[in-house]
C-alpha cells in the first residue's frame, strides 16, 4: 500500500497547471518549449533577449523566484560591488571574492527571471514592476560581463553578458542589435552608432560602454571600439555636474582607452590628444597640492608619479616630432615640476614611492628638454645654410603650432609657465628669425638642461646615457657654430664640440664589443669635428691667398692644418676599424700611431657592413681620401715636410681608387638593396673619387717638380 502526501500531490498538480498555462502562453507568443534541451525556441521576429532562461522556466513551473524591492536590490548590489572592486584577501586566490560576487549575482538574476516568467503566465503583475525587474537584470548582467573580464575568462563571454544581457535595457534593443551585428561581421565594418541615452545609472552606462570598447579592442575590432568609447564620452559630456562627480574615474578610463585604441588605428593625432586629456585628469584628480601650489601631499596623492611623468615625456616626444614646440616644452616643464615637488616631499618625510626611479625620471626629462631644444637649433642651422646657398625653404615641412596649448597643466600646477618665447613660435616665425643671437638662446637652454642631466647620468654606471648626452652637447656646439660669422669664434665652438666628447675616448674603458654602435657614432663625430676645424683653417688661408696671390703659408699655419687633418683621419680610421673582425686586423695596427693607421690596409680583412651603415662606412673612406689630399708642406725635417706631403697625396690617390672599387663591390650581384642605397646616396662621391684619382698624379708631379702648395678642397 502506497501512502501519498496530500500536500505533495497538491503542489505537483499546481506545478503541472502552471506548466500547461505557461506552454499555452508561450504558444500564443509564437514560442515553443523544447523539452529535450530545456530551452525556448523563438518564432520569427521574436526578441530573444527578453526571454527567460531555461532555468527560469523550470523554476517558474515549480512556483519559485522572487522580485526585489529597490532597497533590497541596492543592498545586494553594494555587497557584490564591494567584493568585485575590493582587494583580494588571499594573494594565492585573487579571484575568490569575485567568484563569490558572481555566484550571488547569478542567484539574483535567476530569481528575477523566474518570477518574471511566472508573471508572464499569471498576467497579474503591474507593468512597472516588470520593467523595473528587467532593468535590475540588466544591471546584474552588466556586472557579470565586467566580472568575466576581471577573472580573465575572455572578451567573448563578457560581451555575451554586456551586449545581449545589459545593452538592450541600458540603450535600447536597436543599439544592441547593431553592436552584435558588427561584432559578428567577418570584415571590419565601419560602425555608425546612433546618439544614445539611458534611464539607468549613468556611471554604470558609461562603464558598460567602456568595457564593451575594451573587449572589442582585445578582439582587434578597433573601429567599433572607438565608436563605443566615443558614445561613452558623449554620455559624460551631456551629464549634469552632480552626475559627472559620480563618474570622474570611469570617464578618465574612457579617455585612456580612446588614447590606446586610436593608437592601434594608427591615428597619432587623436591618440596624443586623448593621452593629453587623460594625463591632465589624472593630475587634477589624484594630486593634492598646497593652496599656493608649492607643496605636494605625497601621502594623500594617489597618482603614480613615475608612470605619469613617463607618459607626459612620451607626449612631449610626439609634439616635438610634429613641430609643436611649445606644447612639447610645456609637457616637459609639467613633468619636471611635479617630479620635483614629490622629491622635495621625499626629503622631508618617509614616502612609499621609488625615489631613485623618480630622480632618473627628472634626469630623463632634462635630457628630453635638451633634445627638444636641439631640434629647434637644427632647424635654425639648416635654414641658415639654405639661405647662404640661396635655396628657398618650404613653409609646410612642420605642422603649424596652435595659438593655445592643447592641454595646459599650469591650471593645476600653479606658477608653471607656458614655455620659452622661442618655443612659442611656429615654423614660419622661426625660420624668419634665424640669427646667431636667436640660436644662442636655444643653445643656452639646451646646455643648462644637459648640465642637470649629466649630474645624474655619470659615466660610471650610465655609459650609454652619458655618451649620448655628451653627443647632444657636441651636436649643439656644431649647429651653433654654423650661425657664427667670426672665424675665431667658430673655431672655438668646434673646439668645445671636440672637448665635449674626446675625453671619453682618451679615458678609455669602453668595451668595443658591448658598445660598438655607440663607439661608431662617437669616433665619427670627433672625426667630423676635427675635419670641420680643418675646413675652417683651410678657408681662412684660402681667403688670404685670394687677397694676395703671393701669400706663402706660414709653418705654424701648415702645422695646425695638418694636425687637424691627421686627428680627423685618426678617428675616421678608428670608425672603420670597428667594422673589422679582430682576427682579420692587420698586424702592428695601432690607432695612436699615424704611420700605421694612415696607411691602414683596407683589404687586409673582411668587413661586415649592413645596408643602413654602408653610406657611413664608404663616407669615412672618402673623407680620409679628401683629408690626405689636403696635407700641406710644413717646412719641418730634412725635406721640410715635402716627403710627408707627397706620401699623403699618394695615399689619397690609392684611397680614392679604392672607394670606387669598394662601392662597386658592395653593390654587386645579388645585392639589390645595397646597390639602390649606393645609387641614391653615394653616386656623386663615386664620380668625384674617379675624378680625383685621375687628377692626383698630376698634382703629385707638380709638388715634386715645382714644390707647389695646394690648399683648396679636393
Amino acid at each position: 500500500m502506497t501512502v501519498t502526501d496530500p500536500a505533495a500531490v497538491e503542489k505537483t498538480e499546481q506545478g503541472n497547471a502552471r506548466a500547461e498555462k505557461m506552454l499555452k502562453q508561450l504558444g500564443e507568443m509564437g514560442l515553443e518549449f523544447d523539452a529535450a534541451t530545456g530551452s525556448v525556441v523563438p518564432g520569427e521576429g521574436i526578441d530573444i533577449s527578453s526571454l527567460p532562461s531555461s532555468v527560469a522556466l523550470n523554476g517558474a513551473a515549480d512556483g519559485q523566484g522572487r522580485f526585489y524591492s529597490a532597497a533590497e536590490f541596492m543592498k545586494v548590489i553594494k555587497e557584490c560591488d564591494d567584493l568585485l572592486h575590493g582587494p583580494a584577501k588571499d594573494e594565492k586566490k585573487p579571484f575568490q571574492e569575485k567568484y563569490k560576487a558572481r555566484e550571488e549575482l547569478e542567484k539574483v538574476r535567476v530569481n528575477i527571471e523566474t518570477k518574471r516568467c511566472l508573471a508572464m503566465i499569471e498576467s497579474n503583475t503591474p507593468k512597472k514592476t516588470l520593467l523595473d525587474a528587467q532593468k535590475m537584470v540588466a544591471r546584474v548582467e552588466y556586472r557579470l560581463g565586467t566580472t568575466a573580464l576581471a577573472v580573465e575568462e575572455g572578451s567573448g563571454k563578457a560581451l555575451e553578458h554586456l551586449v545581449v544581457g545589459a545593452m538592450p535595457q541600458f540603450f535600447g534593443q536597436d543599439v544592441a542589435d547593431l553592436v552584435e551585428k558588427i561584432e559578428k561581421e567577418d570584415e571590419d565594418v565601419e560602425p555608425n552608432l546612433p546618439e544614445i541615452s539611458t534611464s539607468l545609472p549613468l556611471n554604470e552606462a558609461v562603464d558598460l560602454l567602456n568595457t564593451c570598447g575594451a573587449a572589442n579592442a582585445n578582439r582587434e575590432k578597433f573601429k567599433l571600439s572607438v565608436q563605443l568609447l566615443k558614445a561613452s564620452e558623449r554620455l559624460y559630456d551631456t551629464a549634469s555636474v552632480e552626475e559627472k562627480e559620480k563618474m570622474e574615474d570611469v570617464h578618465t578610463q574612457t579617455l585612456f582607452f580612446l588614447a590606446q585604441t586610436w593608437g592601434h588605428l594608427g591615428d597619432a593625432s587623436n591618440s596624443s590628444l586623448y593621452c593629453a586629456k587623460t594625463t591632465y585628469r589624472q593630475l587634477r584628480m589624484n594630486v593634492v597640492l598646497s593652496e599656493d601650489g608649492k607643496e605636494v601631499n605625497a601621502k594623500e596623492s594617489s597618482l603614480d608619479v613615475e608612470d605619469w611623468t613617463r607618459n607626459v615625456m612620451t607626449l612631449a616626444n610626439y609634439y616635438a616630432s610634429i613641430g609643436m614646440h611649445q606644447q612639447a616644452e610645456h609637457c616637459l616643464q609639467a613633468a619636471g615640476h611635479l617630479a620635483a615637488l614629490f622629491l622635495k616631499q621625499a626629503d622631508s618625510e618617509d614616502t612609499d614611492f621609488d625615489i631613485i626611479g623618480l630622480r632618473e625620471n627628472v634626469a630623463q626629462i632634462d635630457r628630453k628638454r635638451a633634445e627638444t631644444y636641439l631640434g629647434i637649433l637644427n632647424l635654425c642651422a639648416e635654414t641658415h645654410m639654405y639661405k647662404l646657398a640661396g635655396v628657398e625653404t618650404g613653409d609646410d615641412e612642420v605642422a603649424e603650432q596652435p595659438k593655445e596649448l592643447i592641454v595646459d597643466y599650469g591650471k593645476e600646477l600653479k606658477g608653471l609657465g607656458k614655455g620659452s618665447e622661442f618655443m612659442k613660435m611656429n615654423y614660419k616665425e622661426i625660420i624668419s628669425s634665424v640669427s646667431y643671437e636667436f640660436a644662442r638662446k636655444i643653445f643656452l637652454a639646451a646646455n643648462a638642461a644637459l648640465e642637470r642631466a649629466l649630474k645624474f647620468y655619470v659615466f660610471d654606471g650610465f655609459v650609454t646615457d652619458h655618451i649620448d648626452l655628451c653627443l647632444v652637447r657636441a651636436n649643439a656646439y656644431g649647429r651653433l657654430s654654423l650661425l657664427e660669422s667670426d672665424e675665431k669664434r667658430k673655431q672655438a665652438m668646434q673646439l668645445k664640440r671636440v672637448q665635449s666628447i674626446e675625453p671619453i675616448m682618451e679615458a678609455g674603458g669602453i668595451n668595443e664589443e658591448a658598445f660598438c654602435g655607440l663607439l661608431k657614432t662617437l669616433v665619427h663625430e670627433i672625426g667630423a669635428a676635427y675635419m670641420d676645424m680643418h675646413e675652417l683653417k683651410s678657408e681662412r688661408i684660402e681667403g688670404k691667398i685670394k687677397k694676395d696671390p703671393t701669400y706663402r703659408i706660414k709653418a705654424v699655419e701648415a702645422k695646425k692644418m695638418n694636425d687637424f687633418a691627421w686627428k680627423a683621419m685618426r678617428y675616421f680610421t678608428h670608425f672603420l676599424k670597428l667594422y673589422f673582425n679582430k682576427s682579420n686586423m692587420p698586424k702592428g695596427f695601432d690607432i695612436k700611431d699615424k704611420e700605421t693607421w694612415g696607411e691602414l690596409c683596407v683589404e687586409a680583412g673582411k668587413v661586415s657592413v649592413e645596408v643602413d651603415e654602408v653610406l657611413g662606412y664608404l663616407g669615412a673612406h672618402f673623407k680620409i681620401a679628401r683629408l690626405l689630399s689636403k696635407i700641406v708642406q710644413d717646412w719641418e725635417g730634412e725635406d721640410l715636410g715635402k716627403g710627408r706631403m707627397v706620401k699623403a697625396l699618394e695615399g689619397s690617390f690609392e684611397r680614392f681608387e679604392y672607394v670606387g672599387e669598394l662601392a662597386e663591390g658592395l653593390g654587386g650581384e645579388g645585392r639589390k638593396d645595397m646597390k639602390k642605397k649606393l645609387e641614391e646616396g653615394f653616386a656623386q662621391q663615386v664620380e668625384l673619387s674617379k675624378e680625383m684619382a685621375r687628377l692626383l698624379p698630376v698634382k703629385i708631379s707638380r709638388v715634386i717638380q715645382f714644390n707647389q702648395q695646394f690648399v683648396g678642397a679636393a
